[in-house]
């Protein structure tokens, strides 16, 4: 029997079609939580980077095989592609950034220094604890989303552009932040396979919008 390959989600047709077209979608996490539900199982965005910024609460990420446990404040940036699933605490609250790899790739190629394409890796950083240098970035991050998301939420003149810069601005922050990405957690053979096998679960039955119990189920684990 084949597989049904890794889901790809496209934000503007799934989510919100009113910007299908656009660069750049902005969302508050809990709204977004609610419609996909707080068990986020394996997708990716093809052609999108995508940033979650957690204000509080525990969040549990796979970003590839890398596996990250962490209470928030804390953002994860997923690179085009890359298969990730995470699990957010019922009331967490944050920021949902989608960015199409253009404007992205559009920076890199202006400010070198920040990176280059083919080392862009997915990045997990808590926020309440980088270096004394790197705090005003983090206070520059949340001052940024706040700033997005009412230019989001409003039809003012000169909005694209004004989305658009705000983007860059934290994308740079992000890139001089990504230094102080978390370690990955060390994942065993068994978890491993279990990580697979739930892979493989929610590729039979993403549409059906199964509960984290119904897997565990599925899986015969707690």
């Amino acid at each position: 029997m084949a597989l049904t390959p890794i889901p790809n989600i496209t934000i503007g047709q799934e989510y919100d079609q009113r910007y299908a077209d656009e660069a750049v979608h902005y969302d508050a996490l809990r709204p977004m939580a609610d419609f996909f539900g707080r068990n986020m199982p394996v997708h990716h965005h093809d052609r999108f980077f995508q940033v979650h910024y957690i204000n509080s609460g525990m969040v549990r990420v796979y970003l590839d095989n890398r596996q990250y446990h962490q209470q928030g404040p804390m953002f994860f940036l997923t690179p085009p592609g890359i298969p990730h699933l995470y699990t957010t605490e019922e009331g967490s609250d944050g920021h949902v950034l989608t960015v199409r790899q253009q404007l992205v790739w559009s920076l890199l190629d202006e400010c070198p220094d920040l990176g280059s394409i083919g080392q862009i890796t997915p990045v997990c950083v808590a926020t309440g604890h980088v270096s004394s240098e790197a705090r005003h970035e983090v206070a520059r991050i949340e001052r940024l989303f706040d700033e997005l998301g009412a230019e989001f939420a409003a039809e003012r003149k000169g909005r694209d552009v004004a989305l658009t810069t705000l983007t860059l601005l934290l994308f740079i922050s992000k890139f001089r932040l990504s230094a102080n990405s978390l370690k990955a957690q060390h994942v065993r053979h068994d978890e491993l396979m279990l990580f697979h096998r739930f892979n493989l679960e929610t590729e039979a039955h993403f549409k059906a919008h199964w509960t984290l119990s119904a897997y565990a189920s599925a899986l015969n684990v707690t």
